[in-house]
């Protein structure tokens, strides 16, 4: 009844003919009780839940010590250097690296270079993910480029998203693997308004801009033609405009994400200031 479009159910029998392939995807799945169910990806006016994203406070895959070892072995020595800890980003950019006509959203990595100086800063490594699809790093963004690298492989890619003391990232399907492993997470740049995650994420928004004025979360969440807009240009002829975030802005995010870490000593110190903050 929500929906302007014409639905029609299929029989079970035709999901029977399916490859197993074709029926665990973002749209639908067998659930438990051997019921299908809609999946998240095409959910979003439903009001359905996905615990699965919510992860229970027991729940929590890892890596044996054997295999914790081994990818910590293979960085260091790749790097040619000890690494005491790192975070991992993955932004989804446009090739050409012009946003104008790209999807709502991409975003620019260079809005993400600040990070790495405060990572450093703190002791860290940046570890950039991704695949050789994505444009390679500038020189100055001080950031191991290991999308671009001979490291890559699908067992270092499970150790960095195991390993990290933080995932730091736009929206994309990399953004998911993180929370089987309770890694945090820091969604930046976010667009569009499909939350699924664990309580515990921190989620900057996007700056929606409508005759020279920003319109507010909740606006932005009821607007259900644009909400989920992928389009920038479809966006701009309804008269809205999609800002990113200032790069001082993620910077000082990740910052405080950081220091607020009960792994740094100087938490106590730095808790007046950042709670002013």
């Amino acid at each position: 009844s929500q929906s302007p479009m014409k639905i029609e159910f299929a029989e079970i029998a035709e999901f029977a003919r399916q490859s197993p392939r074709m029926i665990d995807t973002l749209h639908y799945s067998l659930d438990v009780n051997g019921e299908y169910r809609t999946e998240s990806a095409c959910s979003f006016y439903s009001n359905q839940v996905h615990p699965e994203f919510l992860v229970e406070d027991e729940f929590k895959l890892k890596l044996n010590t054997e295999e914790r070892k081994l990818g910590r072995d293979l960085l260091e020595k790749y790097l040619g250097r000890e690494v005491s800890w790192f975070i991992t980003i993955h932004v989804r950019e446009p090739k050409n690296k012009d946003l104008k006509f790209s999807q709502a959203r991409d975003s620019n990595i260079a809005n993400y270079a600040e990070i790495a100086k405060v990572v450093n800063e703190l002791g860290g490594l940046v570890v950039r993910m991704g695949d050789q699809s994505f444009p390679k790093l500038p020189k100055s963004f001080a950031a191991f480029d290991y999308a671009h690298s001979s490291l890559k492989s699908d067992y270092m890619d499970v150790w960095l998203w195991s390993e990290s003391r933080k995932w730091i990232g736009n929206v994309n399907g990399a953004a998911f693997p993180p929370i089987a492993f309770r890694t945090p997470r820091i969604l930046l740049d976010q667009w569009y308004w499909n939350l699924t995650g664990p309580s515990q994420d921190v989620v900057v928004q996007k700056k929606v801009i409508r005759s020279d004025n920003s319109i507010s979360k909740n606006e932005a969440i009821e607007n259900w033609r644009f909400s989920r807009a992928m389009s920038r240009v479809a966006m701009k002829r309804s008269g809205y405009t999609i800002r990113e975030v200032e790069p001082d802005a993620i910077c000082k995010v990740v910052r405080l994400e950081l220091e607020c870490s009960p792994d740094f000593y100087d938490f106590s110190s730095n808790q007046m200031r950042l709670a002013n903050e």
